[in-house]
Order: C-alpha cells, then structure tokens, then sequence
C-alpha cells in the first residue's frame, strides 16, 4: 500500500507512493549507475587497449553472450529462491567484477581477454539480474501501478545514462582503476540498501527445471501478443542499439572529438533516453500503447540512418538525443506491454527472454 503521508504523486511517479518500490527503486539507482559507469569503461578499456573495433566488439560479445544462451533457465531459477537474496548476490558479484578489473588496471595487468571473461561472468549475472527486477516488482504492483513501476525502472536506467558516462569521463581522467573502484563501491550500496526490503519467498515449485522452462516457451508460442512483441524487440535491440557499444569508435574515426567528447555523446544518448522512458511513464496506460511503440520503432530506424551517415559532432548529438527517445520509449513499452498480458507465475520466465 502507497505509505501515509506521502502527497499525491503525479501520474508519471505514482508507484513511488508504494513503500517497497521506493526502497526498490532506490537501490536500484546506484546499481544502474555502476552498471552504466561500466559499460563506458570497458568500452573505452577495450579500445584504448588494442586501437581496434574488432577488439571492442568482442568485449561487447562476450558480456551479451550469456544473455543469449541463459534466459529460460534464469527465469525458472528465478522462481526456485527467494528474489531478495539473489539480487543481493547479484550486487556483490557485480562489484567483485568491478574490483577485479580496478586491481588488474591498477597494476598494469589488464589485457583484453581479462575484459573477455570478467565479461562473460558479468553478462551470466545480467541474464538473472533482469528477470528478478521484473518478478521482485511482480510481487510488489499490479494492474496500472505496475506498468508505471516498469517504465520508472528503466527510467532510472536512463537517468544513469545521462549521468553515469559524465561521473566515468571524470574518474577515467584521474585514473581508470579509480572509476572501477568507483563501481564497486555503487554496486555495495545497492546490496546494502536491498536489505531494507522483505524477502520475496520462492513460488512453489511445479516440476522439474526442463518442465518449467517448457511451460513459458509454450506460453510464449501460444500467445501471438507475445510472439510479435517478442519479435519486434529483437529487432530493435539485435538490430538497432547495440550501436551505442561503438561510439569509441564513432567518436575516434568518424566525428575526430577528443576522448572528452565520449562522454559527452554517451550522457546526450541517455537524456534522449531518459525522456523516452519517462514518456511512456506518462503513457503507460493510454489504450493505443502499442501503436506508441509501433511509431517509436519506426522512429528509431530512420534515427540509425541518419546517425550512419552523419560527420558532424554537434549533429550527432542531435540524432542521439532522437535515438535515445525512440530506443527507450520502444523498449520500455515493449516490457509494459508483455508484463501486463503475462500471468505473475509466468512472468520472470517470459521476461527472462526480453
């Protein structure tokens, strides 16, 4: 129940009014930010290590790999532990990756295949951390109040955007193993402050894990809601942004900007994506939602080609901005959308393969 005393909360904010969300939430905050702080890291790490895209794109492969390959089997786990404990246990091995990579770059260690496999663990903990964000707020919403909480997590995700790549070009200046301590330490107080928050049991279990993960795949095959949304975000995020884990490369070879200019380009990225998600916070229970996201999608296409053939930094900056309210507002309504069509018992393991 949303806490006394609190005043009414516009629409765009209305799950904040629920106490376990805010504590949710607040934890939240500080673990996007590490893991965004990350991304610009070990994007910058990879390219300033090797001068070379390739490189760079299998860093950026092996965090996604897991992603890929775990998420039914993390969606059924999901369901199999108490949520609480293990997005503790996510938190903590997030920051012990963080400090792993501080201590190797520290001491003139670091090499790419470091990034490589410190990449790989931290993509298997981002393949359960996702599914128990959705299935831990599950518990907590329903109805409208959880299409609000869904679009004001990834809210937040994209408040970070903006200013977690600022805080990573501060700290990559003075020194790159200080941004990595920096993350660690983000991702011990969102542990920390995920203690504050009652423990969410596990549900009882319906059978083996192969009968389990069967049950959200038929799920998913009888549903053709799910299937075409399924298949519109793949397109978007396989597609489509995933240019973002570039712009070292854009900003070196193509705009000619100083490493300053990274970060710059990334926080621009993310105010687009900040307002996207605060967009479909607003829109979230508007009839026509899916027609929001059909013309988001439509959006960011053209965005991506404009962006391809662009040389001019300010320009560029620009596009961004329009990138990051397509990208987000598109997939953000894509999570409301399959949230509010799955049955709670399903949803950790029909989000696992969003």
């Amino acid at each position: 129940m949303p806490a006394a005393g609190l005043p009414r909360l516009p629409r765009a904010f209305a799950a904040l009014g629920h106490n376990g969300f805010r504590i949710f939430w607040a934890s939240m905050f500080f673990s996007t930010a590490g893991l965004q702080m990350d991304v610009v890291l070990r994007a910058w790490l990879a390219f300033h290590l090797t001068g070379s895209g390739l490189a760079l794109g299998t860093v950026v492969l092996a965090r996604g790999l897991p992603q890929l390959v775990l998420p039914l089997l993390t969606g059924v786990a999901v369901n199999r532990a108490d949520k609480r404990t293990l997005l503790l246990l996510a938190q903590f091995a997030f920051g012990g990756l963080a400090l792993l990579t501080a201590v190797l770059v520290n001491a003139g260690w670091i090499a790419v295949w470091h990034l490589v496999v410190i990449g790989l663990l931290q993509g298997a903990v981002l393949s359960f951390n996702a599914p128990l964000r959705h299935a831990y707020v599950g518990g907590l919403l329903k109805g409208e109040a959880l299409a609000n909480a869904t679009a004001l997590n990834l809210t937040l995700i994209n408040l970070n955007t903006v200013l977690a790549p600022l805080l990573a070009g501060i700290f990559l200046d003075r020194s790159p193993a200080l941004a990595f301590a920096v993350v660690t330490a983000l991702f011990a107080i969102a542990g920390l402050r995920l203690t504050a928050l009652p423990p969410a049991p596990p549900a009882p279990s319906r059978g083996p894990v192969i009968v389990e993960m069967r049950e959200g795949l038929q799920y998913v095959a009888r549903h053709p809601g799910l299937r075409g949304l399924l298949a519109l975000l793949f397109l978007g995020v396989a597609l489509g942004l995933p240019f973002q884990q570039f712009l070292p490369v854009f900003q070196a070879r193509v705009l000619h900007v100083g490493d300053a200019a990274l970060g710059v380009l990334y926080a621009t990225f993310g105010l687009g994506s900040l307002g996207g998600s605060l967009l479909v916070a607003q829109l979230a229970g508007h009839p026509r939602r899916g027609e929001v996201q059909l013309a988001t999608g439509i959006l960011l296409g053209v965005g991506l080609m404009a962006f391809a053939v662009t040389r001019h930094y300010l320009t560029a900056l620009l596009l961004l901005v329009l990138l990051g309210v397509a990208g987000q507002a598109f997939t953000t309504m894509n999570s409301v959308l399959m949230m509010l069509i799955t049955p709670q018992e399903l949803q950790s393991r029909v989000m696992s393969l969003s």
